[in-house]
């Protein structure tokens, strides 16, 4: 089996900071605040892909000013 036929399931800190286009410091924050679910694995912190999917697709609030 290929690596490139296996979809992850958790993401490192960097590589989902790269994904959603913020910075590292950022995304600990939003784990911190409860607004991303992270897993604490050993020393490491690991997104979930859902986590990310949902963060993206979450729809982002926008005020209409007339």
């Amino acid at each position: 089996m290929s690596e490139n036929s296996v979809t992850k399931l958790y993401y490192s800190v960097s590589e989902a900071s790269e994904a959603l286009s913020i910075s590292k410091p950022h995304l600990y924050r939003l784990v911190k605040q409860g607004q991303i679910s992270a897993v604490k694995f050993g020393a490491r912190v690991l997104i979930p892909r859902q986590a990310i999917e949902e963060m993206v697709f979450e729809p982002y609030p926008v005020s209409v000013v007339e």
